[in-house]
């Protein structure tokens, strides 16, 4: 169970780190119309997942 906090804290706090970046596509979302905003939610939902799927190659195993 430990571990699992551990791993999902983790991924909470690397997600935080990537703030900016969500911020200003969301923005850009916010300020578009039509398809092209339809395109951006995609690509921002495509990005998280991404993110969230390859985060496991990206984090540092802490020792314990």
């Amino acid at each position: 169970m430990n571990t699992v906090l551990t791993f999902v804290n983790d991924l909470l706090k690397d997600l935080v780190g990537q703030a900016w970046t969500l911020l200003g596509m969301i923005i850009a979302w916010l300020v578009l119309d039509g398809s092209a905003r339809n395109v951006v939610g995609i690509c921002i939902l495509g990005t998280l997942v991404l993110w969230i799927a390859t985060f496991p190659l990206r984090r540092e195993k802490t020792q314990g």
